[in-house]
């Protein structure tokens, strides 16, 4: 069992070095992207769903509206979803357009985007753009979607990236994860792979929206969605300068929330199809759906260090030199890939700090992932504010 941890450790260690070596030599002979135009055409709503969000929404619907846009080409529509609170007054006083949905028999965010999108859809627009509560897109952000739309994309995924990586260890490890999958893993895709959304900063086509309307309803609605549009033939283009930001976690409260809900709907989701798409993408002779089975393997890095730190203890048990030298080898690779983010994200003595002081919190990571694994609600869970 020792040896199948380790073979499968390293191949998912292969598989990210592939994926890093060809993020490294896209960063190098990059073209440019689509030009920004003067007078932007598509018309854009910018959708966020929003659960008892009394603190956030305000905030996050005034950054909004001061995008750096043409007023007339973009709205901003708050969907107040179940919400025991003020979330829906508090949108509207800063300019938000308002739809507010109550049944509490069907919680969840793919719930509220799967009743909300048809409505929406009735009125003119040509995108859709999806935030979560707490986000917000970089000023210039829809100048850049409205080039990529014109250039012939139909369905783009923003660069997501923690807005305080230096607030403590545990929101600057998920600033490197950020980081390693940004500029290391989809920032290297080329259109026969798979790039998955993530939640927030998704952006859809009109014609895309009709053509296959939101029905992903697990915790894990993002993903789900995107093997959808990859079976339909549709590719998510990846922008890595076009950055969506929100608050990581900085305690273990909100740390559980957000991965208990995380490991829970990734790893139920690639457990259930990671399989069945590689043997599709083999039947098809399609690459994006094989790719997409091994992009849902290598999602969870908590679990991956759960089970490399079993394999190192039974090859050490075993007391065989050629598994702990196998253990050692694999584990170096880890630590090379994890600095190459951590330089990447760029030190400083505060980060250095944060370095250093991040093993226990990596460790309470992993641990809340592996307990999120076992829950089974399927409730929209809001995150706490600090």
């Amino acid at each position: 069992m020792t040896l199948i941890a380790l073979a499968l450790l390293s191949l998912s260690l292969l598989v990210l070095l592939y994926y890093a070596a060809h993020a490294w030599r896209a960063l190098r002979n990059t073209g440019q992207p689509p030009t920004q135009r003067n007078d932007p055409r598509h018309r854009f709503l910018v959708l966020i769903p929003a659960h008892d969000e009394r603190r956030e929404i305000a905030a996050t619907v005034r950054a909004c509206r001061a995008l750096d846009y043409p007023a007339a080409l973009f709205r901003v529509l708050v969907i107040a979803d179940n919400c025991t609170d003020d979330t829906a007054e508090r949108a509207r006083s800063a300019g938000a357009e308002v739809l507010e949905r109550h049944d509490p028999a069907r919680p969840g965010k793919g719930q509220a985007l799967a009743w909300a999108l048809p409505r929406v859809l009735a009125a003119p627009l040509d995108a859709v753009v999806v935030l979560d509560a707490d986000c917000s897109l970089e000023r210039r952000a829809l100048r850049s979607l409205d080039a990529h739309l014109a250039s012939g994309a139909r369905v783009l995924q923003c660069s997501y990236q923690p807005s305080n990586p230096d607030a403590g260890a545990i929101s600057y490890m998920a600033a490197v994860g950020s980081h390693l999958e940004n500029a290391l893993f989809y920032a290297g895709k080329r259109p026969d792979q798979a790039v998955l959304l993530r939640g927030t900063g998704m952006v859809f086509h009109r014609a895309v929206l009709e053509a296959l309307p939101w029905r992903a309803q697990s915790l894990a609605e993002d993903s789900e969605h995107s093997l959808r549009l990859l079976r339909a033939g549709h590719r998510v283009v990846f922008l890595p300068d076009t950055r969506v930001q929100s608050p990581s976690a900085v305690d273990a409260q909100q740390l559980r929330v957000q991965r208990s809900r995380w490991a829970q709907g990734n790893l139920s989701l690639g457990r259930a199809q990671a399989a069945a798409l590689w043997l599709e993408g083999l039947r098809r002779r399609q690459r994006p759906l094989r790719d997409a089975a091994l992009t849902l393997l290598t999602l969870s890095r908590p679990l991956v260090l759960l089970l490399y730190l079993a394999a190192l203890l039974c090859s050490l048990l075993s007391a065989q030199p050629a598994l702990i030298l196998m253990a050692l080898l694999v584990g170096a690779g880890y630590f090379a890939y994890l600095t190459a983010g951590a330089l990447g994200l760029g030190l400083s003595r505060r980060r250095l700090a944060l370095l250093l002081a991040s093993p226990p919190a990596l460790i309470q990571l992993t641990l809340i992932s592996v307990a999120g694994l076992r829950r089974r609600n399927l409730a929209w869970t809001r995150t706490p504010r600090g």
